[in-house]
């Protein structure tokens, strides 16, 4: 019953048929296709007055209480094979000073910062003398429902949503999106059904496509 429950969500976790775990949603596939574009385009959003910085679009960024820092017309563009990268920047995450995993020849990090892998360390820690490595974050990933919804948004607001939020990640594009609440917690867990092995749509849930 829609109306008293149980919900899809609690239905998918006691196992019901969920079809993006078996075959590729065209509905879901087109999705996260629009939200991982517009992602490659964003960049790093950092508030005038030291508050914090967030991952957003140009539309979403102040340009009078923050600068947006857009590579490569922000003079702290990186080079990638002797040009100024196109995509980025991304808040607390910057190919330079990353350790783990390093961004060297030949295992450089790509210009789409949407196939950038997860910083497990960073070199300089907060003291970097770059303005999207040296604020304080505000926002990360929140996967949010059944059907690859992904916002960066505050951990408060995640819980609020009963999403699952990801501190380990700086982008949607680096975490997993098909996710069901658990009926224990107010957070969410990925859909441990989904196989990359089994299942395509698990790496394209990841928005690795």
């Amino acid at each position: 019953n829609f109306w008293i429950g149980p919900s899809s969500e609690a239905l998918i976790h006691l196992g019901a048929k969920f079809s993006p775990c078996m075959r590729q949603d065209q509905q879901v596939h087109n999705f996260i296709s629009a939200a991982r574009q517009k992602e490659k385009h964003s960049a790093c959003c950092v508030r005038n007055d030291k508050s914090g910085c967030v991952q957003t679009a140009e539309e979403e960024c102040s340009s009078t209480l923050a600068v947006w820092v857009k590579w490569p017309q922000h003079p702290s563009a990186p080079l990638l094979a002797g040009e100024k990268r196109q995509f980025g920047s991304v808040c607390h995450q910057d190919p330079r000073v990353c350790e783990q995993p390093a961004s060297t020849d030949p295992h450089e990090w790509p210009d789409d910062i949407t196939k950038w892998p997860i910083c497990t360390k960073n070199s300089a820690g907060n003291h970097t003398n770059h303005l999207h490595m040296d604020c304080v974050i505000t926002g990360r990933p929140c996967c949010i429902g059944t059907k690859g919804r992904c916002e960066i948004t505050s951990r408060e607001y995640c819980t609020f949503m009963h999403g699952y939020f990801h501190e380990e990640a700086t982008l949607c594009s680096q975490v997993p999106s098909l996710l069901l609440p658990s009926p224990a917690r107010s957070q969410a867990r990925p859909l441990r059904a989904l196989s990359a092995a089994a299942f395509p749509l698990a790496r394209c849930t990841a928005w690795t496509m």
